[in-house]
């Protein structure tokens, strides 16, 4: 983060008298990049800056991060107090962009806080957006669809894009060919146009909405995006401000799946050896990814479609509201 905006985030936080005050009573200590803007006792170092820290605690030897912590323990941490004060900032006295920059940032910093603390940062960071963009993801056949499609209908202002839209035609030679069965994995990102759809995404939400259109309750309007591999692609799932993800057990899966038809149709045992060793995986690499993985909520795609649906209908528009 550059040091003009930290400087501009502080300036709107209060920090910048004290700053000034603090520069000039220690002239002679030289601190790197963003730290020098900071006052010593507001500062959020590393574990491994023990120096630093010994500078913080007013001792010229180092100390170790056990005393650090003991010791910063029995004062009063400005942090809470001072994000309270951002969040009762509005969007006219900070631009968009700097504000996502110090909510993210923030946020990254108190991962460990608590959930409450952590959902008040995300609805400031979304109430400053004209868009709130929905992802909804999970197994083949869990309900992905027709809980975005229920959800576009009764949500005003709501716009879907399913990723099913965008999967490449079959004779496109970025597709992979499973000798064995014949077949192609369509069970990849590469048997999908993501570009497009990322570039169809970024056209619709950087357009400026119709403001007439939102209702008197919900002033932004609402993108739904649905697809099985949706948060395998990181740049269309960093722009989800809320994300689920349906899940099924194998037989529950294949229960479904074998009534359906496809163009093109599965093949026998495409099932078996593609389709649910790759869900498998998929499911893997989001455990896996600990900064995605909170971010999503799990949801069991056995349960009736009304009970997903309002569970889901109700917390949007706990957020939105």
């Amino acid at each position: 983060m550059s040091n003009s905006l930290v400087r501009k985030g502080l300036e709107l936080l209060g920090y910048e008298k004290s700053v000034k005050q603090e520069k000039k009573k220690r002239k002679h200590i030289k601190y790197k990049g963003t730290l020098d803007l900071i006052p010593a006792k507001h500062r959020i170092l590393s574990k491994n800056a023990k120096t630093d820290l010994g500078t913080v605690l007013g001792r010229t030897s180092k100390v170790t991060v056990y005393e650090t912590q003991k010791k910063l323990a029995t004062q009063e941490d400005p942090t809470d107090k001072n994000v309270q004060r951002l969040l009762m900032l509005s969007t006219n006295h900070i631009d968009q962009e700097t504000s996502s920059k110090l909510l993210d940032r923030a946020i990254k910093k108190r991962s460990s806080s608590k959930n409450m603390w952590i959902n008040n940062l995300k609805k400031l960071k979304m109430s400053s957006k004209k868009w709130f963009v929905l992802g909804i993801s999970g197994a083949t056949c869990s309900g992905k669809t027709s809980l975005a499609n229920r959800l576009h209908k009764e949500l005003e202002n709501s716009i879907v894009i399913h990723q099913d839209n965008y999967f490449l035609p079959i004779d496109d030679p970025r597709h992979i060919k499973i000798e064995e069965l014949n077949h192609f994995n369509w069970e990849l990102t590469s048997s999908v146009d993501m570009d497009r759809m990322h570039s169809d995404i970024l056209k619709l939400i950087e357009s400026t909405p119709d403001e007439d259109s939102c209702s008197d309750i919900i002033n932004k309007n609402i993108l739904i995006l649905d697809g099985f591999l949706l948060f395998k692609c990181k740049v269309i799932s960093d722009l989800c401000d809320c994300k689920y993800f349906l899940t099924l057990t194998k037989d529950q899966c294949w229960e479904r799946r074998k009534g359906r038809v496809y163009n093109p149709p599965d093949v026998p045992g495409y099932f078996e050896k593609v389709v649910w060793p790759e869900y498998l995986k998929n499911i893997d690499e989001l455990i896996k990814d600990k900064d995605l993985y909170r971010t999503i909520k799990f949801v069991d795609g056995s349960k009736s479609k009304e009970e997903i649906f309002q569970m889901v209908f109700t917390e949007i528009k706990k957020l939105l509201s």
